[in-house]
């Protein structure tokens, strides 16, 4: 089995699971228990991989590449690039490492501002 594509949703996974099918390529998702059972984790494994047969790679491939099925938008969107590959921080990091540095316990520290991964710019969410 080989991979042929990496996601980090089950609805994208099974998005594309639903097109091989369709064309009836056989496949494998190796990950899909633990992406099932915690969806956080999904991205600390690295993805849900889908994986098809040696002698169906090439297809798989072709078929993905010209298909791509529509996946909706992130919750925020950088006003700047249009991106939405933004991460929201609820409280600062910083503040809390130097907290159990030297009280040896997390403060957390409100901050709610978004920072966008694309480009960098960071904002206050409305």
């Amino acid at each position: 089995m080989q991979t042929v594509a990496t996601v980090n949703w089950m609805e994208e996974a099974d998005a594309l699971c639903g097109l091989l099918d369709a064309n009836g390529i056989a496949f494998f998702l190796p990950d899909q228990g633990m992406a099932t059972t915690i969806p956080l984790y999904a991205n600390s494994i690295g993805g849900i991989r889908i994986q098809v047969k040696d002698q169906d790679l090439e297809r798989a491939r072709e078929l993905l590449e010209t298909t791509t099925p529509a996946v909706g938008k992130g919750i925020f969107e950088c006003p700047e690039c249009g991106s939405d590959s933004v991460e929201y921080e609820r409280v600062s990091k910083r503040f809390a490492y130097f907290s159990i540095i030297f009280l040896g316990l997390p403060l957390p520290w409100l901050k709610r501002r978004c920072r966008c991964e694309a480009c960098g710019h960071t904002w206050k969410p409305a």
